[in-house]
């Protein structure tokens, strides 16, 4: 975040390589197996997960309600909200064969019928209108559903959020072994492991060190969406305000469901306010400075 701090570059890549050397951790060969939907229990506290927020019978989880979809199906495990969905644009940038793809919620049959729901991704976010009638505006996240009979019953998820996985581990070495050497075969090598695991061609060889740095964001948000990472990928790496340009000047134009024209592109110093109600219970706090519009995205 230090305007790229060398000092720091080295030093996260020797605490990276330090976890990488241990021998303690491994991908999983199906990355499918990370989630609770697919193989349940077999799902927590894998040689893949270095920190896990645990859940179980009497300690369960909502988070399916905020990745779901607005329904409720015995099918589908615990009563689903739509709070926060995948982008239709990051959906759609997801090869076919990708492994990652297919771990999205985008079809249903109802229980008990022959009444197919399935997600139209050319129908712009309209929900509950077209062939399918999707209830929502976008696909489900599945790395937080649990589709057992309890879940249903209770609507407690015993699915467990994994906090940091290895996977990570591995792009954040290739990233800063970027900036710090370039494109180097070790960084291909970190590259490679996590995207080979999901798609069989490699990563293009002979990128410059911008187009990797790209291709290294691009993976992290095919590996990693949902989980908590991409904002700060964002910040960190000063793509905030152009991803916020880019999608929304992408909706905007493309006449998606109830997105509006973009009023303000954030920087890489963005600051959130501070609450009314912290400021009044504590008089030394001072409020942040208005944030400014980011000059490089002038508004149309």
């Amino acid at each position: 975040m230090d305007n790229n701090n060398t000092v720091y570059f080295q030093e996260a890549k020797k605490q990276l390589g330090d976890v990488i050397n241990s021998g303690e951790y491994e991908l999983l060969p199906d990355y499918k197996s990370l989630w609770y939907w697919f193989v349940e229990e077999a799902s927590k506290n894998t040689k893949e997960s270095l920190l896990e927020v645990q859940f179980g019978p009497t300690q369960v989880s909502s988070l399916h309600c905020n990745f779901g979809i607005n329904v409720t199906d015995e099918s589908l495990g615990g009563k689903m909200y739509h709070r926060s969905a995948i982008s239709h644009k990051d959906y759609l940038s997801y090869q076919d064969d990708d492994v990652r793809k297919q771990c999205f919620l985008t079809e249903y049959t109802i229980t008990g019928t022959d009444t197919r729901r399935y997600f139209e991704p050319e129908y712009k976010g309209f929900s509950g209108k077209g062939e399918g009638k999707w209830p929502s505006s976008a696909p489900g996240n599945m790395k937080f559903y649990d589709r057992t009979k309890s879940c249903y019953e209770t609507g407690g998820s015993k699915a467990n959020l994994i906090a940091i996985r290895y996977s990570d581990i591995l792009l954040n070495y290739a990233e800063v072994e970027n900036y710090l050497n370039g494109p180097t075969s070790d960084a291909y090598e970190k590259l490679n492991k996590v995207h080979q695991r999901s798609l069989s061609i490699p990563v293009t060889p002979g990128l410059s060190k911008e187009e990797f740095d790209d291709a290294i964001y691009q993976e992290r948000t095919w590996e990693l969406v949902g989980e908590g990472y991409l904002y700060f990928d964002e910040l960190r790496t000063d793509r905030l305000g152009k991803n916020v340009y880019e999608y929304k000047t992408y909706m905007y134009e493309n006449g998606y469901f109830n997105c509006q024209k973009l009023q303000f592109v954030p920087q890489k110093t963005f600051l959130w306010k501070i609450p009314q109600t912290s400021l009044d219970s504590n008089p030394a706090l001072e409020q942040n400075p208005d944030n400014i519009s980011d000059p490089r995205y002038p508004l149309k």
